[in-house]
């Protein structure tokens, strides 16, 4: 027997918070972010994914930036991922600040959601080289 549907399918909370996002990044990037949740999985979490360094780094971006974003670009390997809505307004936010940017200057400019989340993730990347250099130089 074959009932109908009465409305609309129900969402579940992660339909609803989480928007799906792919990006293609580099080889040699997606085996940093690897070995880094490698790392806060055996030293720290041991259920620290992948989605959480991504949106640490996001996060940490956001807050380093605050109303001046900086721009760089990478292209390579598919990474995919699912990221709460208010993360990807709060960057939608810091991109329409780019494209005002972009106008002032009389400019005609394109930065991505993606763009800035790559941005995001090789700060990180960046900052954590850092302080493991500077940890083994002690």
């Amino acid at each position: 027997m074959v009932t109908a549907n009465k409305g609309p399918p129900m969402e579940t909370t992660e339909e609803r918070d989480d928007a799906p996002l792919g990006i293609k990044v580099n080889k040699r990037l997606f085996k940093q972010i690897q070995y880094q949740v490698h790392l806060q999985k055996h030293s720290r979490n041991h259920r620290y994914t992948q989605i959480d360094w991504i949106k640490s780094a996001i996060e940490e971006k956001l807050l380093e930036e605050g109303d001046h974003p900086q721009i760089d670009a990478l292209q390579g390997v598919n990474l995919s991922f699912k990221l709460p809505r208010e993360l990807l307004d709060q960057i939608d936010r810091k991109l329409e600040l780019v494209k005002k940017s972009y106008e002032k200057q009389g400019t005609r400019g394109h930065y991505s959601r993606k763009s800035w989340i790559i941005d995001a993730i090789e700060k990180k990347l960046e900052q954590i080289t850092q302080e493991n250099t500077s940890s083994f130089s002690r």
